[in-house]
């Protein structure tokens, strides 16, 4: 099934591409543990529930791990690690974790590989292997209002 994609103008008032369209990758649906399990449990001789078990354990240890400072690589997937949001200090001495550590964020890099060398290369992601996108089908829609069918007629 191919990436769905639906176009969308810049109407930001300030934009130096405002009136330009971009396109925009439309989610289709989601995939939880569950589903996924399912979906391990088809393709290999592992049950639904060894694949579940085995997926929540992953959750919990790469959190610990995380929150341990560790980054963590799922190989073909990528890796994640614990990025902060900080607000600056004048000095080094100045700077106080409670004060200047406003948040904290997953940072996520993608698995890839690297064609070609030099300046002509290319990170090539394997999630994008093989990848198809298609516009999503445009709904056309008559300007006129609709009208109700007479009495007796099939709508």
């Amino acid at each position: 099934m191919p990436v769905l994609f639906k176009l969308f103008q810049d109407n930001r008032a300030n934009s130096a591409t405002k009136g330009k369209f971009y396109a925009r990758a439309l989610v289709t649906g989601v995939k939880d543990l569950n589903a996924l399990s399912k979906e391990i449990a088809h393709a290999t001789t592992v049950t639904e529930a060894d694949c579940l078990a085995v997926l929540k354990e992953l959750s919990n240890v790469m959190v610990s791990r995380l929150q341990d400072g560790y980054r963590i690589v799922l190989p073909d997937i990528g890796s994640f690690k614990i990025g902060l949001r900080t607000k600056p200090a004048d000095t080094a001495a100045a700077f106080n974790a409670a004060k200047n550590v406003s948040g904290y964020r997953l940072n996520f890099v993608p698995a890839f590989s690297v064609q070609g060398s030099g300046k002509g290369s290319r990170r090539l992601y394997r999630a994008f292997e093989g990848i198809r996108i298609e516009q999503t089908p445009v709904n056309n829609v008559s300007k006129t209002p609709a009208t109700k069918p007479a009495e007796g007629e099939g709508a």
